[in-house]
């Protein structure tokens, strides 16, 4: 039976909140879920801020890419008012600010970690260095799409469970759980299989799928032996 320990809130309550900003997550937290899923990038001046996109178009009011900003300006934008008007002012925040409010929060953290190529491993170090600094949640999973930043996090911060994400299941999906030493794999939900939970279970790993706003599908995935979906809508698919 689909219960709320099942979902995870993806980029915090994205249909509910402005994604990757605290009132999300806070609402997350309120709606009972043990988990919520943020992506942090680098702005210019070194300093880990949450954002999803490639560039910053549609979630503020800046133009451009993470990278071509310092951190004052980020800090300046307006993360809200595309979304909602009761959202205008709110601010991209930081992922220090982020983990901090987390463990106040109690609530699971995945942390997943979008360097934009060519920046895997200096994104990589520079998340890895604010975990050895920062009050963290009791509970913190660190992903990637990218298993060269996932094997940077293997070697700077070993001590955190990783996640490989993937829009396709790879072939060599072994090889790579082993040489990562992976908790879990993060896969599209529009590709996986019932046979695929119980073949990574034995393997020792969790599945988890992206990104299910459906009931019926979710309820899908749980009886499949997926152990938890990321959800924009928790109310809807808890009814």
């Amino acid at each position: 039976m689909l219960t709320v320990q099942h979902l995870i809130g993806h980029r915090g309550a994205a249909r509910l909140a402005p994604e990757n900003t605290l009132p999300g997550i806070e609402l997350a937290a309120r709606l009972g879920l043990p988990w919520v899923e943020i992506d942090t990038q680098l702005s210019r001046d070194g300093v880990l801020v949450l954002l999803h996109d490639d560039t910053l178009e549609r979630t503020t009011n800046l133009r451009g890419t993470v990278r071509e900003h310092d951190y004052a300006t980020l800090a300046s934008a307006d993360a809200g008012t595309w979304f909602a008007a009761q959202f205008a002012g709110t601010r991209i925040p930081r992922l220090d600010n982020v983990l901090e409010r987390c463990r106040a929060l109690g609530i699971g953290l995945h942390l997943e970690i979008k360097p934009a190529n060519p920046h895997e491993t200096d994104t990589a170090a520079a998340v890895a260095a604010l975990l050895h600094t920062t009050a963290l949640p009791e509970r913190l999973i660190l992903s990637s799409f990218a298993s060269a930043t996932v094997a940077a996090m293997h070697e700077l911060a070993p001590e955190h469970p990783r996640a490989q994400g993937a829009e396709h299941f790879p072939e060599n999906w072994r090889e790579l759980s082993e040489r990562l030493e992976l908790e879990a794999w993060h896969v599209d939900a529009a590709v996986i299989t019932p046979q695929l939970a119980p073949m990574l279970r034995e393997a020792g790993m969790a599945l988890r799928a992206w990104t299910v706003n459906d009931r019926a599908r979710a309820q899908e995935l749980i009886d499949w032996g997926v152990e938890a979906v990321f959800t924009d809508a928790p109310p809807a698919l808890l009814g």
